[in-house]
């Protein structure tokens, strides 16, 4: 199951004593356009707010208390009129996991020689010519 069928399930069994159809509301989560607000974004609490006659943000709120979040996300935020930001608990420990690992791709143990490392390093030196450095380090 991909992340955004798995969050729909979930919204779906957070919004069924909220929303007469929930599956009306699904299609409003999406990935996040900006990283900083988390990985998925669920926009319902809005147009359910207006239906319902109630505050957007106290909807987005009631949705996040009744979704069942603690085994895949971190605590997912209610932002401005009644976003609500998701963040998956995975995405951080992948990148621990990967960066402990003692071995490489083959299985075999990582020597203690440093492959070397370039750059690159572009100097203008006037407004017509540009001249190239290339650094190696070990």
């Amino acid at each position: 199951m991909n992340p955004l069928d798995l969050l729909k399930s979930r919204f779906a069994d957070a919004l069924e004593g909220i929303a007469e159809d929930p599956a009306a509301y699904l299609d409003q989560i999406r990935v996040s356009q900006n990283p900083k607000f988390g990985d998925y974004q669920a926009n319902m609490a809005m147009p359910l707010a207006k239906k319902l006659g109630k505050n957007p943000r106290e909807t987005a709120a009631l949705i996040v208390e009744k979704l069942r979040w603690d085994d895949i996300l971190d605590p997912p935020e209610v932002a401005g009129p009644g976003f609500i930001n998701l963040r998956f608990k995975t995405r951080r420990s992948k990148r621990r996991s990967s960066t402990r690992s003692p071995t490489t791709g083959s299985g075999s143990r990582k020597s203690n020689r440093r492959e070397p490392t370039f750059s690159t390093t572009a100097r203008r030196t006037s407004p017509n010519r540009c001249t190239s450095v290339i650094s190696v380090r070990r």
